[in-house]
This record gives C-alpha cells, sequence and structure tokens, in this order.
C-alpha cells in the first residue's frame, strides 16, 4: 500500500467513525481551516463556520453507517493525497445511497487535514 492510501485510508475511517456517531466537533477538526467544502448541497462553504452549519442542518439517521470505495489515489506532490471514492450511506429503512467524493488533503504540521471536499450524487 501507499503511503498517499494509507492517508486516504486513515481519513475515511476518521471521517465515517466521525458521521456515523453525528460528532460534529471531530468532523469540522479534519478540515484545514481555509477548506473549500461542496457538500451535497449547492452552497459553496469555506473553513470551519461553513463546514459546522452543514453538518449541523443534516437531519440524524438512525444507526447511521457509511463505506468508502477508493476509486484512485494519487500525490501530486509533497504533502499533497488526492482521492476519488463512493461512500456508500446506509442507516435504518436505507439499504444504501451512493455518493461521489473528491478530496484533496494537505499535511500541515505533521496532521493530514482536507483542503478540498466536493461529493455529489453517484
Amino acid at each position: 500500500m501507499t503511503e498517499a492510501r494509507a492517508v486516504l485510508d486513515d481519513f475515511y475511517e476518521r471521517w465515517g467513525r466521525a458521521h456515523s456517531q453525528r460528532d460534529i466537533d471531530a468532523l469540522v477538526a479534519l478540515y484545514a481551516p481555509d477548506a473549500l467544502f461542496f457538500g451535497s448541497t449547492p452552497t459553496l462553504r469555506v473553513g470551519p463556520d461553513g463546514i459546522r452549519d452543514y453538518f449541523e442542518v443534516l437531519p440524524p439517521q438512525p444507526e447511521a453507517d457509511v463505506d468508502f470505495e477508493v476509486l484512485h489515489v494519487t500525490s501530486p506532490g509533497a504533502g499533497v493525497v488526492a482521492g476519488a471514492s463512493i461512500g456508500t450511506f446506509r442507516w435504518t429503512d436505507n439499504p444504501g445511497t451512493a455518493v461521489r467524493f473528491t478530496h484533496t488533503l494537505v499535511r500541515r504540521h505533521d496532521t493530514w487535514l482536507v483542503s478540498v471536499h466536493h461529493a455529489s450524487p453517484a
């Protein structure tokens, strides 16, 4: 496994756990202070306050879970990892909703943070 793949897998594991537990503080902490964030709505959110606002208005889902299938990962430069994936969200009475994701992570002070997040229906 490449270092880039390990970085992306670790991010998806932490993101998935925080999302399933509806731990908004943990989700926001995964993003860089100047992150660009396109979620499932057309509004671009920038930075922690916008990202927090996005997650706070999502309706809670009982027994939520998400799995990621990594389609491609690359490291276009030192301290940068970019990945494309399909996330499948499941909760009570929903066997699976697929979402396409692209993420760019940057290493800042030995911590990998999301710089760009884009999601769209699969």
